[in-house]
């Protein structure tokens, strides 16, 4: 027996005064292994916490949504209501977002006028310009005179990819004349607009708008107000527009003491004109009653010149102007007729009183501020 149990003596090792057998010593190195090694559910902690993260995320999306998470279609309709700069701006910054500015229904009617553009600026622009473009408005500084004069190139790419303009609005821009005449501009348009730009070069013996009424057949809405350029004998050309339905030339104040050509231009042209503007010009009673011949003209704007408003004689240098209140007075209406006095007051001073009248006669509507000696 004692024999027996030799071998089993031999496998038996004294730890700290205890016996621990061959066989418990080799299951306790596996379990010290497993200890040090890593664990199996190590990975279920990670798989936990991926989840975990994901739903953070998935929340944080819910919470604080970002752009790029709405469809193209809704991109689309908050895009509708950018402006250009916007637009550019937005079109910057990724690639999918530039891909949606850049959609044709976004640049139908370009308006640039929010803040003045210079030429290089407006250079970027072009590239998004398209085909179905129907409308393109800007606003230049005239202050900046080296950067402010329009360009052949800009008019030239604007006419080879808006085929389809309609409208064309230039404010504050300086125009060369030996550079751009008028048969540069895109022929397809039906409003031109040239408001308080600058003209330069031009010719003394020929109007800038020459033949312009072959070049842009179409035309119905002329605007140059505020264009110290302007002529009187441009009255001759611009009265053969065969369309022609409104034409603004309001503090155009070269424009005085024409009656020859108000006459010719009022007899043998203006056959569609409906809506004329001559406010702050020094046009006088002979010139306006040459328009008695426009049997389409429905409305009329009549302002005294602002240089002559604030004229006084010396004698009344002392005495400032004075608003005297009128009393109400009635409105007569019949079937053609109804007029009535617009303000409630009136500038009298000692040689001139304004006063402005509003009168409707056979669906003609004036509009007239007219001086009267007191």
């Amino acid at each position: 027996m004692q024999e027996e149990l030799e071998p089993l003596e031999d496998q038996v090792f004294p730890i700290h005064n205890r016996s621990i057998c061959f066989m418990c010593k080799k299951k306790m190195k596996m379990k010290r292994s497993r200890s040090l090694s890593p664990k199996a559910s190590s990975s279920e902690e990670d798989m936990k916490r991926i989840k975990f993260e994901e739903n953070e995320k998935a929340n944080d999306i819910i919470i604080h949504p970002h752009i790029l998470d709405f469809s193209d279609d809704v991109l689309l309709n908050i895009f509708k209501y950018l402006n250009p700069k916007d637009l550019m701006a937005i079109s910057l910054s990724c690639q999918r977002l530039a891909q949606i500015a850049q959609d044709k229904t976004l640049w139908r009617r370009v308006d640039f006028r929010a803040t003045p553009i210079l030429l290089d600026d407006l250079k970027e622009y072009i590239k998004f310009l398209q085909p179905i473009t129907t409308s393109l408005a800007m606003r230049g500084d005239l202050y900046c005179e080296n950067d402010a004069e329009l360009s052949p190139y800009f008019l030239n790419s604007v006419k080879a990819t808006c085929t389809q303009l309609k409208e064309l609005i230039i404010e504050e821009y300086c125009i060369n004349a030996d550079k751009i005449q008028i048969t540069d501009f895109p022929s397809t348009i039906e409003k031109l607009s040239l408001e308080g730009c600058k003209m330069e070069h031009l010719r003394s013996n020929k109007s800038y708008f020459f033949k312009m009424n072959f070049h842009m057949p179409n035309l119905t809405c002329l605007i140059l107000s505020n264009c110290e350029w302007f002529t009187p004998h441009s009255l001759l050309v611009i009265s053969k527009m065969p369309k022609l339905k409104e034409l603004r030339l309001n503090s155009c104040h070269r424009l005085g003491e024409c009656v020859a050509y108000t006459s010719l231009a009022t007899r043998f042209g203006f056959k569609t004109l409906e809506i004329l503007d001559l406010r702050d010009t020094a046009l006088g009673d002979s010139e306006v009653g040459c328009f008695s011949c426009t049997k389409t003209l429905t409305h009329l704007y009549l302002e005294c010149p602002s240089s002559l408003r604030n004229t006084e004689s010396p004698d009344s240098e002392s005495r400032p102007l004075q608003r005297e209140p009128l009393n109400q007075h009635p409105v007569y209406e019949d079937r053609n007729l109804a007029q009535k006095l617009s303000t409630c007051y009136k500038l009298k001073s000692r040689t001139f009183s304004f006063k402005c009248i509003e009168s409707r006669t056979s669906g003609c509507k004036w509009h007239i501020c007219y001086k009267t000696r007191c």
